[in-house]
């Protein structure tokens, strides 16, 4: 499930937390208390843990802290693996909330419930209408229920299912039975006005297995990190383009990792008149399909044109994670500005790499590698750092400084570095360890 809001918090001690549970309901300090004591429980394995927790499930009290701190409850108990709990939790296979249901749902397969009556109880669920579809689709795949499958074609062809839904029965009619009949259909969705769609295409061809898409995920207007996951999803061990259908694996990476907008499918056509303050704000556009729009105008423009505008939203653009990514790949050319304004994006770019940002952003590669285009002396000293997974442990960063190194060194300078390139054989990741070794063949 995803992760949560009290993941940051000093940790509740599990007296607290059960006296806690024990309080009335209009006693709380508030309303989440009970929410956060459960959370916190979860790291107190043993029977007293899971008691509290299955006392608390049987609490008959409709009142909304009470409702939402089941639903954790009912999660907690299935990361404890607490398999007697399993009858007290179905019951909310009933639940009228949707997100109870799913949650009980995710926990009882995490408990290993796979009886023909629960698979029956998650496909029937198919025909209410405020149940998330796409969710019960995956949970019938998860159980491998081909039993299942004509209710999920049935479901298919009613024309009032969601994209998202229909692109999950795709991945479940090619994992449950092998009809991929209908995967042409996973390349429309990955245009979709709307983004959680293109988002959910690239999973569903991850789930059908479907790698011959791979070239039209690159061009999807997406979030890298999506792109990156399904390559990493999709390539097996052995790398080498027989294996894979034919693909260069690297050669992908390196595609997602430049990003040229060029390349990606352009659902919103701004034009080279289109005024450059509407272009800069749509890098603030939660929307990716509209920032790719206008950073492809954007990149065509003389960047002293730009700067009046960039410095008046400067702050808001500097906070915000997808404008961030997006000014990386701006600031690839700065050669025409003042020395001034030079240095103030190199620290910009350098900030991007800083312990205040989480180690997996999306901006980061794109930060190092625009780093290695406008100032590749300056980043020689930081090169090791860079490429030491303890310090870097996001894969696509290392990858991202070999592949800068091998693009904007000659081989007498890369050569330099040939000592930590050949350590990182060791790397932990396959694709790092493919791209230290072709660049190690040119020693």
């Amino acid at each position: 499930m995803k992760s949560d809001l009290f993941d940051n918090l000093p940790c509740l001690p599990k007296d607290l937390a059960f006296s806690i549970l024990d309080t009335p309901v209009n006693c709380l300090k508030l309303s989440s208390d009970y929410y956060k004591a459960i959370f916190h429980l979860a790291k107190y394995p043993g029977f007293e843990t899971e008691e509290k927790l299955i006392f608390f499930l049987n609490n008959q009290s409709s009142e909304q802290p009470i409702h939402i701190a089941k639903r954790k409850a009912i999660e907690v108990l299935a990361q404890l693996n607490c398999k007697r709990a399993m009858p007290f939790i179905r019951v909310y296979l009933d639940s009228p909330d949707p997100y109870t249901v799913e949650s009980t749902i995710w926990s009882l397969q995490e408990l290993g419930c796979r009886d023909k009556a629960f698979v029956r109880k998650v496909s029937s669920l198919l025909c209410k209408p405020n149940q998330n579809h796409r969710f019960l689709i995956q949970a019938l795949v998860k159980m491998e229920a081909k039993s299942e499958i004509h209710i999920i074609r049935d479901f298919f062809n009613n024309p009032i299912a969601s994209q998202a839904a229909k692109g999950a029965c795709i991945a479940a009619f090619s994992k449950l039975i092998g009809d991929k009949s209908c995967l042409d259909q996973l390349q429309d969705f990955l245009k979709s006005s709307n983004q959680n769609d293109r988002q959910s295409a690239v999973q569903d061809i991850i789930d059908s297995n479907s790698i011959n898409l791979l070239p039209r995920v690159l061009e999807a207007p997406i979030s890298p990190f999506f792109k990156c996951r399904a390559i990493n999803s999709l390539f097996t061990e052995d790398l080498s383009p027989e294996k894979n259908q034919g693909i260069n694996v690297l050669e992908f990476i390196n595609r997602v990792l430049i990003d040229n907008p060029s390349q990606i499918s352009n659902l919103y056509h701004y034009g080279s008149t289109t005024d450059v303050n509407y272009l800069i704000n749509q890098l603030l556009n939660t929307d990716f399909a509209k920032s790719y729009g206008a950073i492809e105008i954007l990149m065509t423009k003389d960047i002293r044109d730009l700067l009046p505008c960039l410095k008046k939203l400067w702050d808001k653009l500097t906070k915000d994670y997808g404008s961030i990514y997006f000014l990386t790949m701006l600031f690839r050319d700065i050669g025409k500005l003042e020395k001034h304004d030079q240095n103030k994006i190199k620290k910009f770019l350098f900030s991007c790499l800083g312990n205040n940002w989480p180690l997996f952003m999306k901006f980061r590669p794109s930060a190092i590698i625009s780093l290695m285009m406008i100032d590749k002396a300056m980043c020689k000293d930081y090169i090791p750092n860079w490429l030491d997974e303890k310090n870097n442990p996001y894969w696509a960063c290392r990858y991202a400084v070999l592949m800068s190194i091998e693009d904007s060194f000659n081989l007498d300078e890369i050569i330099e570095f040939s000592p930590i390139i050949q350590t990182l054989n060791r790397d932990s990741h396959r694709f790092v360890r493919a791209k230290a070794l072709q660049i190690a063949s040119k020693f």
